[in-house]
């Protein structure tokens, strides 16, 4: 673990102040449960997907609006009435008496002042420890901005690191999307209320590989993130595919803001023959598809997340991992490869070792890792995990920290 500062147990309640505008207040999304319920839960995540049908194309992206969902649908199934915001909704302050709030972010915080005594607080987690992911991050830029001598600036640093970690000592409980390696993250006095879940890929209908697709004969290579290319380690790969430039690279990712990354690096993303750019797509594009077909690799050298749903992504479709630790993701033993520094250097010695491997030993790695992560990382699972995590919480009182 990377040396972190200790969290801040006392934070001034003004630090928000000014945040809200009482004149335009924000009025939740109420929803009923069909259990003719007394209680409610103030829901604070993702409010659009909530009132929308489950066959929406908002659900073809990042499966985080589908689990905002699955989580609202949850609560309203074990007997609670949910008024739902969206949790960067800083204009809104609760009016009234909740049973339980469930937040994402730092609202728990922010909302302590206004709650009943008896509120059970709900913390959910998605991502490492805060100081541990700006500190990470910061480390990687710094190493980049020394490497390329030029002035990268940080893009997943967090907003209000503060605020966040004043309601983990606030929270009843906590919910982490994340393994072992990301709990590790945390201080070690959180651990007793953090509770893992797993996460969801994306909606890859069509594009799951079968064992006979799994190595095409133009055996490419991919990188697929969203945004912050350094903290996703997009530099460390165009520069290894600059030396490797006999494999091919696709590079999808939401990373058109980011100006400078594109200016240092714009030669390897337009000009090199061996990489292609593509910006962002999602799964189901039928860009992104030829993209799959001509892949077997993908590399993910990502320096903090909780469980990267787009590397879960990849996963499920069958493509062969060279990942980081701090990816969140639990390999099958003895498949795929982990990095341990993801410097250059490594992700050098992993083309290398991945462009050697037979195509049996390969096609036996992927079929083991893609079976495991089709369940794993399934909405099944899922919806499993965090429907256990909030009845025994929330009907059992099962481990309430209260």
């Amino acid at each position: 673990m990377r040396n972190v500062k200790k969290s801040l147990t006392s934070i001034p309640k003004k630090i928000f102040k000014g945040f809200v505008n009482k004149k335009n207040p924000t009025i939740p999304l109420r929803l009923l449960s069909s259990l003719k319920a007394n209680k409610t839960a103030l829901f604070s995540y993702l409010s659009g997907p909530l009132s929308v049908p489950d066959n929406s194309t908002i659900f073809f992206g990042h499966s985080n609006k589908w689990k905002s969902k699955e989580i609202a649908r949850i609560l309203l199934d074990i007997g609670y009435n949910v008024d739902a915001i969206d949790f960067n909704e800083l204009n809104f302050v609760p009016e009234k008496k909740y049973d339980v709030i469930f937040d994402i972010a730092y609202n728990i915080y922010r909302f302590d002042r206004y709650l009943d005594s008896n509120t059970i607080k709900l913390l959910h987690m998605t991502g490492s420890y805060p100081t541990y992911q700006d500190v990470a991050e910061t480390q990687r830029v710094q190493a980049a901005n020394q490497r390329k001598k030029t002035n990268f600036i940080p893009r997943r640093i967090n907003q209000y690191p503060d605020q966040v970690i004043a309601s983990l000592e606030i929270a009843d409980s906590i919910s982490l999307i994340g393994n072992e390696h990301t709990l590790s993250t945390y201080l070690e006095k959180y651990h007793k209320k953090i509770h893992l879940i797993t996460t969801t890929a994306s909606y890859i209908e069509g594009l799951i590989k079968k064992r006979e697709n799994y190595i095409p004969a133009e055996r490419e290579y991919l990188w697929f993130f969203g945004s912050g290319a350094i903290h996703k380690g997009l530099d460390l790969v165009l520069d290894s595919f600059s030396v490797r430039t006999d494999l091919h690279l696709n590079v999808v990712g939401n990373i058109q803001k980011e100006k400078d990354f594109l200016e240092e690096y714009h030669n390897e993303l337009y000009n090199l023959p061996n990489i292609s750019y593509y910006g962002y797509l999602t799964p189901v594009s039928e860009t992104f598809k030829q993209v799959v077909k001509r892949t077997y690799c993908f590399i993910a050298p990502s320096c903090s997340e909780g469980i990267s749903p787009a590397v879960a992504t990849c996963l499920q479709i069958g493509l062969f991992p060279i990942i980081s630790h701090d990816t969140g993701i639990d390999l099958p033993p003895g498949c795929g490869i982990y990095l341990k520094t993801c410097n250059i250097d490594e992700i050098l010695d992993a083309l290398d070792t991945v462009s050697h491997m037979s195509p049996i030993e390969l096609a036996n790695q992927i079929h083991e890792i893609q079976a495991y992560s089709l369940k794993q990382y399934s909405q099944e699972q899922f919806h499993k995990d965090m429907k256990n995590y909030l009845s025994n919480i929330l009907l059992e009182g099962i481990g309430v920290t209260k």
